[in-house]
């Protein structure tokens, strides 16, 4: 399973402020998974995710739902 900034002191996004996932819808879902992108919206290091691809991300799972 893949830890993914879970935690306050584990976000590395507080230390640099920065986004450091990938940059694609396609990206962040094949690293987050899409079953996982609801949760993923409650954890620190969602705060750093890009307004559009976060934006993106929601209309791409609304778009394309899951059989």
């Amino acid at each position: 399973m893949i830890n993914i900034d879970n935690n306050d002191s584990n976000a590395d996004w507080i230390k640099s402020r920065t986004w450091d996932l990938p940059r694609t819808v396609e990206g962040v879902l094949s690293v987050i998974g899409r079953d996982k992108w609801e949760h993923f919206k409650t954890l620190p290091a969602y705060k750093a995710c890009p307004t559009h691809l976060a934006h993106d991300v929601d209309a791409y799972i609304k778009a394309n739902p899951v059989a």
